[in-house]
């Protein structure tokens, strides 16, 4: 760690073309964005939602659209990818044009999809090879995992590609485990 910068980053107060508002969201599924965005859309425009935080990578690891990374990386991720290239930019624009803050929500560690393409990646009990598998019946991959944060970025810059405002990484963890499962 020697060469890293440990310089103090501070927040910006936006971009220029990406100015910095104060959100009022609601968390959008990668299946909803899919099928009920207009739904959502009216929602915002008869409340104060201002913002939709989307399933770009969602927690079983599948894409909201056909992805490059995924392709690379974890391939069976983009099975479940009904948004071409064409039909996500029409939904970025149509976001757009209602005014609609959008973030990119990408599950990180907790990644079914992934593990099942590098099983040797994923946690396991101490006590034996037996995986984890978290109380939603989802297994995860090893924070550790410098292959699994490459591919994250690189899905992030996709998403930030097709225009979203923000990139939300979740479950940049561990899993929690209760004293029964340790």
């Amino acid at each position: 760690f020697r060469n890293l910068d440990f310089t103090p980053q501070y927040k910006t107060s936006g971009y220029e073309n990406n100015p910095k508002i104060d959100v009022k969201a609601i968390y959008v599924s990668r299946s909803s964005a899919i099928t009920n965005i207009d739904r959502f859309i009216e929602i915002a425009k008869e409340t104060k939602i201002n913002a939709f935080v989307i399933d770009v990578k969602d927690d079983y690891g599948y894409m909201l659209f056909n992805s490059s990374a995924s392709e690379k990386f974890a391939p069976g991720a983009n099975v479940k990818s009904t948004l071409s290239d064409d039909k996500i930019k029409e939904l970025m624009r149509k976001l757009k044009e209602n005014d609609i803050y959008t973030i990119a929500r990408i599950v990180t560690f907790k990644d079914t999809v992934y593990v099942n393409q590098y099983p040797e990646r994923i946690i396991v009990y101490k006590n034996g090879n037996v995986p984890y598998k978290s109380t939603d019946n989802l297994y995860w991959a090893s924070p550790h995992d410098r292959q699994l944060w490459e591919y994250d970025v690189e899905v992030a810059k996709e998403a930030a590609d097709y225009g979203f405002n923000e990139i939300q990484f979740d479950y940049v963890r561990f899993p929690a485990l209760s004293k029964s499962m340790e």
